[in-house]
């Protein structure tokens, strides 16, 4: 069985767990369950605050909100932060960002080859799927930016992608 892959150990159970160790979590947070195939999905999980510990028996791990008793417990600490998704940029959303004549610093994911170039134009259909935007003498999808390049973010002055942030 895979684990999500955001949980970076095994959750812990009443089976060689050291009360000594896992006493340290009471008052944290993390993800419980009854059954070990839950952590497949962290979403599967339930999430709240372990107040209780007892090794003396199946469920061990107790939850602070509800007062519910689990087999299974994953400290927060060791759950990866969840990734940024992103989808590429609409024309207008490009273009909320870079005018025409702004320079445009970005990198090739593939092999980090640095580009700057001056925006000098784009093309849209009437719904604007394949806006294409030309940047110094080379003309790129939206798509293919958002796919194979990185952009210079002037705020923070990091590697962001050609796109905009999607909560899920």
């Amino acid at each position: 069985m895979e684990l999500d892959k955001r949980f970076k150990v095994l959750p812990f159970c009443c089976f060689g767990t050291d009360k000594k160790v896992i006493t340290n979590y009471i008052g944290k947070k993390g993800y419980f369950a009854n059954e070990i195939s839950s952590f497949r999905d962290i979403n599967s999980c339930t999430y709240g605050t372990l107040e209780r510990v007892f090794c003396d028996r199946a469920n061990s791990f107790q939850i602070k909100e509800n007062k519910t008793e689990y087999l299974f417990f994953i400290p927060e600490c060791y759950v990866k932060p969840k990734e940024k998704q992103y989808r590429p940029f609409t024309l207008n959303e490009f273009l909320h960002i870079y005018e025409l004549g702004d320079i445009v610093t970005f990198r090739c994911k593939y092999n980090d080859h640095r580009y700057a170039g001056i925006v000098t134009g784009y093309e849209a259909e009437k719904d604007g799927d394949k806006a294409i935007i030309h940047i110094g003498c080379y003309s790129y999808l939206l798509s293919v930016l958002f796919t194979d390049y990185e952009r210079i973010n002037s705020e923070e002055g990091e590697w962001v992608p050609f796109g905009i942030e999607v909560e899920e």
